[in-house]
């Protein structure tokens, strides 16, 4: 035997005949209640407890932040090592006999806490209380996602319990999938300083290179169990919408600007397409239930740009019209005549008609002119009209709105 493993059995038989013996006593001999919980508080500070690691037997404390003691029994679990999270009491050190059971009882749930038994699930469970008390993506607390994620089973699920592990975050980071949010438009929200790909980050990706490839869905999936954001809005199951607060900032703040947004603005017209994105491509296809919240709310309704024939960017909070179905680019570009009211004509060929319809009105079906809102642009009838009957001659929906004959406004057919 060398030197240094004698030496390494001296110390786990001091410990285990002498220190341990010593201390329980001392503990158990306490009749005061708060001397008793004094004791055990500063011997569980004392790096004198073995834990069993894959490098042999190491000693540490039980009262150290941000890690926690378990013992195992061997039927219950597979796990036998320690890891940078939490601590495998090794208890052979102990002779598993009745100084194990006075050590238990005094350090464990019976006494002060201090070490419980092992199961996948309590450990999970203590590792997600632990990063519940980050505010960012610190490396403390990937390192409990990567434990915690050896011990998932990955066909369980656990619902919202583990989303505590972000309570607290306040960074804005998002776990992307690319066909959920294009890399183009994720490039934008990131110039922008509204989210953050967390895929960039050394945490992620160290966290990343200890999964298997096979496993590589599961650990996404349990990040997303960890309530790391992967999107811009929740829909509840009792019909609620929760849409992130920084996109809805977004569109708060897009309501202020002035329009229409030409490409010459350029931070501008980035930040209009954005929200033409987000609104017609994201929410309209992946959150249906919150595009109403979205366009029935003033502040953010006037957030939400779409193009029109002059690729510029209007918002919602105006009236918007769009082409029949059989106006193609070509036919339009005959029609179209130079008019500053064309401002207020969508760009056809890029929203479907069902989008059209929610925001935008026909031109086939102008009703009275006072019902449509111009933003405080002066707009008067005659010019609207006029302008309306290049691209859908219809004469009894003219006639009967101005109260006119169609013979007498100069533009008859």
């Amino acid at each position: 035997m060398s030197d240094s493993a004698r030496s390494e059995r001296k110390k786990e038989a001091f410990i285990a005949d002498t220190l341990l013996p010593y201390y329980l006593d001392r503990i158990e001999l306490e009749e005061n209640d708060t001397n008793r919980t004094t004791l055990q508080k500063q011997i569980a500070a004392i790096r004198i407890f073995p834990y069993l690691t894959e490098n042999g037997t190491k000693y540490g404390a039980l009262k150290e932040p941000g890690i926690r003691w378990y013992f195992t029994e061997n039927k219950e679990t597979n796990q036998t090592y320690s890891t940078e999270s939490y601590r495998i009491l090794n208890k052979a050190v102990l002779k598993e006999g009745k100084l194990l059971d006075r050590f238990k009882h005094t350090f464990g749930t019976d006494g002060c806490g201090y070490i419980q038994k092992f199961t996948n699930d309590a450990v999970i469970e203590d590792l997600v209380l632990q990063m519940r008390r980050e505010r960012d993506y610190t490396s403390f607390w990937w390192r409990c996602a990567t434990d915690a994620f050896a011990l998932w089973n990955a066909e369980s699920d656990p619902g919202s319990t583990y989303e505590k592990a972000t309570a607290n975050i306040e960074t804005s980071y998002m776990l992307y999938d690319d066909e959920y949010c294009e890399p183009e438009y994720q490039e934008l929200l990131e110039k922008h300083k509204i989210f953050w790909d967390i895929r960039k980050t050394d945490g992620y990706k160290t966290f990343m290179s200890s999964v298997p490839d096979s496993h590589i869905g599961d650990a996404l999936r349990f990040l997303r169990y960890l309530g790391v954001p992967t999107e811009f809005a929740v829909e509840r199951s009792w019909g609620k919408c929760s849409i992130d607060t920084r996109i809805t900032g977004l569109f708060n703040k897009l309501n202020l600007l002035r329009y229409p947004v030409h490409k010459t603005l350029t931070a501008d017209y980035e930040l209009c397409r954005l929200s033409e994105y987000l609104y017609f491509q994201v929410f309209c296809n992946s959150h249906l239930q919150c595009v109403d919240d979205l366009y029935d709310n003033a502040d953010t309704a006037g957030g939400i740009f779409i193009r029109n024939i002059r690729d510029e960017y209007m918002p919602l909070k105006v009236s918007m019209f769009y082409l029949p179905d059989y106006y193609t680019k070509e036919r339009l570009e005959e029609d179209l005549l130079p008019d500053w009211l064309n401002m207020f004509l969508i760009m056809p060929g890029i929203y479907s008609k069902e989008q059209l319809e929610q925001v935008a009105h026909s031109v086939e079906d102008i009703d009275c002119f006072e019902s449509y809102q111009f933003g405080g642009i002066g707009v008067k009838a005659l010019s609207f009209y006029k302008w309306a009957w290049r691209f859908t001659q219809n004469e009894e929906l003219v006639s009967n709105i101005l109260k006119l004959p169609i013979a007498k406004m100069g533009f008859a057919p």
